[in-house]
């Protein structure tokens, strides 16, 4: 989950209103941050919980949330392929506008 990209209360409800009448589990996934390669920030624990709280009362869809590990140490999923140094790299490349500039 981004902060304030896609974890508001509005984010919620289009989820919702779009999973409504299938049987899922939702996992929330609060984003790694992975340095100065972006300027994404990790959704506030009070954001992820809200937006839990959204899907199961009102929609009644089971949700996880995923527990970070291993980002104090740069070890958690998605920053380890970036702590990698890149063969075609120049180190001049443009700061990513979005996730999918990973190309992973």
């Amino acid at each position: 989950m981004l902060d304030g990209v896609n974890d508001e209360a509005q984010h919620a409800h289009q989820l919702g209103k779009l999973l409504e009448t299938f049987q899922v589990v939702v996992n929330l996934i609060p984003f790694n941050p992975i340095g100065t390669l972006s300027d994404f920030r990790t959704s506030s624990e009070h954001s992820v919980t809200r937006f839990q709280e959204i899907l199961r009362s009102a929609y009644n869809i089971r949700t996880t949330i995923r527990k970070q590990m291993g980002q104090d140490i740069s070890g958690a999923c998605g920053q380890l392929v970036i702590s990698m140094p890149d063969k075609r790299s120049t180190g001049n490349e443009e700061p990513l506008i979005d996730i999918e500039d990973l190309h992973l």
